[in-house]
């Protein structure tokens, strides 16, 4: 038997840790069938837990790993597990925490102004047995959101219908599988990088009316396992994933130009600037350059020194101008280049938790979100960093392992 709690569970959260007290050093876990008791050292039983779904408690709130950041402006969201929102209207300086109405794991961020955005992830689906995609829409900042994945409410608009004009399949926001990622260009146009399972088919998927029907974007490798994306236009991007491999779509076609490898390490992030300049960065250090818009894809003009690659798994990787900052695991070190990769420095940070996302707002202003709810923050194009949000979290509980004789 073995029980993982994470961080946004009962286990992790802070206020089970304020609960039981520091005093509780020694302390035994007693499971039974649904329940588990905390003891401690003088056998006194503290509260018993419910196995299963966890409500979302302040302290699930306040700890929840973020997933990704965005924003336009000065206003800026963060957005994680449980359906947890981070709001900012400082550009990043100050933060406060609340929850959509979906108990989700949200994945991805858009904004296109202060008040206009959206925000993706997933949900279980217990009757199902799968991941569904999930899409909220906000036009007043995050205060309200429309739940553009909701089951239809009529069967003419359920299912999977097909374009008149095209002949391509058509599908309601409620039948997309996970989102990794959203893009929205205006108020209609839009893309997401879903994932696949075996009864849902992964790739890109396109809108044009707000998100409340999709296409999905022919693919020359059947239902890839793609990690992450960007998207210059509705039309064009690169997309990465499992097994190193990458790919490019133009108009309605995905095309993959790295074959998967036999190989544990993934490629999770992507960067692609209008200029043509971009990355790809992932598991094991791993780290390609481009400068012809995603066509080829070679070492930095200096590649990082190889014996990183055991102690480095980059999670995401982003530009401005020729500033990257390249973030993942451990968390306490953001690598840095101030001359698009032909120098590099590694940038310290006070928490060592990993980061799953690092994102430019403005030339000067840089945000990294990740486990435990932290959030840092650069004013100086990721040269110093400072946590403002849960710089002083640690985990309370990793893991639970018992004999199953």
């Amino acid at each position: 038997m073995q029980i993982l709690a994470e961080n946004n569970s009962a286990f992790g959260s802070s206020d089970f840790l304020n609960r039981t007290g520091k005093d509780s050093v020694k302390a035994i876990l007693s499971v039974s069938i649904g329940l588990v008791c905390l003891h401690t050292s003088a056998g006194q039983t503290i509260e018993p837990f419910q196995a299963g779904p966890v409500s979302r408690t302040a302290g699930i709130v306040d700890d929840a790993s973020l997933n990704d950041v965005g924003g336009a402006g000065d206003f800026c969201m963060a957005v994680g597990a449980r359906g947890v929102i981070c709001r900012s209207l400082d550009a990043g300086a100050t933060w406060t925490a609340s929850r959509v109405s979906v108990d989700a794991t949200l994945g991805s961020v858009c904004f296109l102004t202060n008040r206009i955005g959206w925000v993706a992830g997933w949900r279980f689906d217990a009757h199902e047995q799968i991941l569904r995609g999930v899409l909220l829409t906000t036009r007043d900042g995050g205060e309200t959101w429309t739940d553009l994945s909701a089951k239809a409410t009529s069967n003419t608009d359920a299912g999977v219908l097909i374009d008149e004009e095209t002949g391509r399949p058509v599908m309601q926001g409620s039948n997309l599988a996970a989102i990794r990622l959203v893009r929205f260009f205006n108020t209609d146009k839009g893309i997401v990088l879903c994932s696949r399972s075996a009864s849902q088919n992964g790739g890109l998927f396109q809108t044009d009316d707000g998100g409340r029907t999709w296409k999905r974007l022919a693919s020359d490798t059947e239902n890839p396992d793609w990690q992450g994306a960007e998207f210059s236009s509705p039309y064009s991007g690169i997309v990465v994933g499992a097994g190193s491999s990458f790919g490019t779509f133009v108009g309605d076609r995905l095309m993959t130009l790295g074959q998967p490898r036999r190989s544990l390490k993934a490629f999770r992030d992507a960067h692609l600037s209008q200029s043509g300049t971009g990355w790809m960065a992932g598991d094991g250090g791993l780290l390609l350059h481009t400068t012809d818009g995603g066509v080829t894809w070679k070492a930095p003009p200096r590649p990082l020194a190889p014996q990183l690659n055991n102690v480095l798994d980059f999670h995401s990787v982003d530009q401005r101008g020729p500033t990257v900052c390249i973030a993942g695991s451990p968390g306490n070190i953001i690598v840095h280049s101030e001359n698009a990769g032909r120098s590099w420095r590694f940038r310290r940070v006070s928490v060592p938790t990993p980061i799953h996302k690092v994102r430019f707002l403005s030339d000067s202003v840089c945000l990294a979100v990740g486990a435990m709810g932290t959030i840092h923050r650069s004013g100086d194009a990721g040269k110093t960093w400072e946590t403002v949000r849960n710089g002083d979290y640690r985990a309370g509980l990793l893991a639970l392992a018992g004999d199953p004789s």
